[in-house]
């Protein structure tokens, strides 16, 4: 299955990546979906006829694109029940109106992002400590190579698999798709599995960190 990282990006921007996820089964065809996370009540329609309107909800997540210029980090809005309008404080005295903004960190360390939308009816803020900055290569290496998070799909257990312990252990993060940690787990052994029965059935994100910094990140399906 293909994902689309930037989907809100026109063309080649939206950073398709063919075949990320493997399918238990053989797929002939399929239609692509991109629910829409904004909507809400439809202002005005005759179907609205509790006259609801839309209250907005702040969220975002944020990657780094290039690994060689790791102190511009991009933000994604996922803010949902119609917002109009952004505000980014980016807690380096930076800011900025835009949706999905691109901001450039003056040195490495840790900030707290604020994203405040609003509309006619109201406004929501959301706030969020991010960590900038890189480690050197030797710092990553009792960590190298790569862990395994399999099987992906996956139904009720999920498991990491680790080529080597140390004496620092790895944090494994899940996200759901709005950005939001649901599972955190200190990795102590070569494998750790983790019970995901309780999990609703969907696309979910996943970080590897080490010393606080990620070094490997990736996307689960569970069935």
């Amino acid at each position: 299955m293909h994902v689309m990282n930037f989907p809100n990006r026109k063309g080649t921007q939206c950073d398709l990546i063919q075949r990320a996820i493997e399918l238990p089964y053989y797929t002939s065809g399929a239609n692509a979906y991109y629910p829409n996370y904004r909507l809400g009540p439809v202002d005005g329609s005759a179907c609205d006829s509790l006259g609801i309107n839309n209250l907005p909800v702040a969220l975002f997540r944020h990657d780094v694109e290039d690994t060689l210029l790791p102190l511009a980090v991009t933000f994604t809005d996922l803010s949902y029940y119609a917002p109009t309008n952004w505000h980014w404080d980016f807690g380096d005295g930076g800011a900025s109106q835009d949706t999905s903004p691109v901001h450039v960190f003056p040195a490495a360390g840790a900030y707290n992002v604020c994203l405040t939308v609003s509309n006619a009816y109201a406004a929501d803020t959301f706030c969020r400590q991010i960590q900038v900055g890189t480690v050197g290569l030797s710092d990553l290496l009792p960590v190298l190579p790569l862990a395994r998070v399999l099987p992906n799909p996956c139904g009720d257990l999920l498991r990491v698999s680790l080529p080597a312990m140390t004496g620092e252990n790895p944090v494994f993060v899940l996200f759901d798709m709005f950005g939001r940690p649901i599972l955190t787990r200190t990795l102590t052994h070569f494998e750790t599995p983790l019970d995901t029965k309780r999990l609703p059935a969907g696309m979910y994100g996943w970080q590897l960190r080490y010393r606080g910094v990620v070094a490997q990140s990736g996307k689960v399906v569970k069935q």
